[in-house]
């Protein structure tokens, strides 16, 4: 098994489940419910992952997610600290996850 793609969140990761197995290439979802531990454990390793059963799959995968994720992964917003508490946030959010304090 072979990791192709982390998502943001659980919806985008069934998607990109569902568009693999929809082109005969097994997957599944890791990580799904992990959000709950946010904060127990690190953020980065809280979200949802897509991962292909065959590692003869990964090129054909990945090929699939770039064309129908509808993510620019190149042009993601950089993470940002926040500053009233100090937390590391993705770049797509405007909020601290931990104090909720705006990205200034």
């Amino acid at each position: 098994m072979i990791r192709v793609f982390t998502a943001d969140n659980r919806a985008l990761a069934w998607h990109i489940k569902n568009i693999l197995q929809s082109n005969s290439i097994e997957a599944e979802v890791r990580n799904d419910t992990l959000h709950s531990a946010q904060g127990g454990i690190p953020l980065n390793e809280c979200n949802p992952e897509v991962w292909v059963v065959r590692e003869a799959d990964e090129q054909q995968a990945l090929q699939l997610i770039d064309e129908n994720s509808g993510i620019d992964l190149e042009s993601a917003p950089p993470p940002w600290k926040c500053g009233s508490c100090g937390e590391q946030n993705l770049g797509q959010f405007d909020i601290c996850w931990n104090c909720q304090a705006a990205y200034n």
